[in-house]
């Protein structure tokens, strides 16, 4: 009788323990949130909700490698009525390894904390979204649509949805979702620009101008709005604009080669060739090994009478191209 009392007192005590730490981690504050924990694992070092809550706040507090320990020790444990937390385990544990670019780690773990916790919808959206990722678009597709029977109401489901049927050349099912996004989240962005790019597919070229403009409107340092303006303006020949887009998708993100080689091709376009020059040099060399740049820089030293150099940038595109 004596134990038994001893042991629901403990109980009561982790019980009480946990209640505290979760208003802790409620609150942000992981460091107090990690005193109490340490506490519960004396009383009982095999509790599943223990490891699972330290491997959060250790992941709050950004050491990394002390939250996947505490993740992989709460799956490793055997729960008593957890099996969410077991599955967030999993889940959690995913996330991790896509921030570190441990992609072949985190498929596992986001197809186990499916098939411990078959409703969480986001699960299913990590998972589809590193497909579309690896360019497996058909394999996706089936996750996105679970994650939005489970829950139709958050409208990044229909975006990734209709991001695996746009790479899959399936336009119009991409816009069916894109405005289904727009439906949930009338205010992003990101939305706009993607409408815009099927209406670009679809020659709405005004169309697809206007849905870029709001794209920036609603959120300025959108740099992929001003490179897709940049393109359109240049398919018009209205250099003048796309060099203003182009330059601004820069600022934005400085080392995206193909903005660089955009730039100077709409220099070059508007016959400023020594600006060409500089931008085209520029995308070589964040892209050396891709033969476009010496071959655009090449007719352009060409056209300005510096024929050894562009002597020099056709026998360049040559040795890549044998090479390649």
């Amino acid at each position: 009788m004596e134990q038994f009392k001893m042991l629901k007192s403990k109980q009561r005590k982790i019980k009480r323990l946990l209640s505290l730490n979760n208003k802790l981690q409620f609150d942000n504050c992981f460091q107090e949130s990690v005193e109490i924990l340490e506490e519960v694992k004396k009383l009982d070092p095999q509790d599943s909700d223990l490891y699972f809550y330290l491997g959060r706040a250790y992941s709050e507090l950004g050491q990394m490698d002390k939250a996947i320990d505490n993740y992989i020790k709460s799956t490793e444990c055997t729960p008593v009525n957890r099996v969410n937390n077991q599955g967030g385990a999993f889940h959690n544990l995913g996330l991790i390894y896509v921030n570190q670019n441990r992609i072949t780690e985190a498929i596992p773990c986001f197809k186990k904390a499916i098939e411990l916790s078959p409703g969480i919808p986001y699960t299913y959206c990590n998972l589809g979204q590193i497909y579309n990722d690896s360019d497996r678009y058909q394999e996706a597709i089936p996750l996105f649509k679970k994650a939005i029977k489970i829950y139709p109401k958050d409208g990044i489901f229909f975006v990734e949805l209709g991001v695996s049927y746009y790479a899959l050349g399936q336009y119009d099912e991409a816009l069916i979702h894109w405005k289904k996004a727009f439906e949930l989240s009338p205010n992003d962005s990101d939305v706009y620009l993607r409408i815009g790019t099927c209406y670009f597919q679809f020659e709405k070229y005004a169309d697809a101008q206007i849905l870029w403009e709001k794209s920036i409107e609603l959120n300025p340092k959108n740099k992929h709005a001003y490179f897709n303006l940049g393109l359109l303006h240049l398919e018009f020949e209205q250099y003048e604009s796309a060099i203003v887009h182009f330059k601004m998708s820069i600022k934005l993100e400085s080392r995206v080669a193909r903005s660089y080689f955009n730039l100077g091709e709409a220099y070059a376009r508007y016959g400023r060739f020594e600006d060409s020059i500089v931008h085209l040099r520029k995308y070589i060399d964040l892209d050396p090994y891709n033969s476009d740049g010496y071959h655009r820089l090449a007719t352009i030293y060409q056209k300005i009478g510096r024929d050894k150099d562009a002597e020099e940038c056709f026998e360049k595109k040559k040795q890549f191209e044998t090479d390649g």
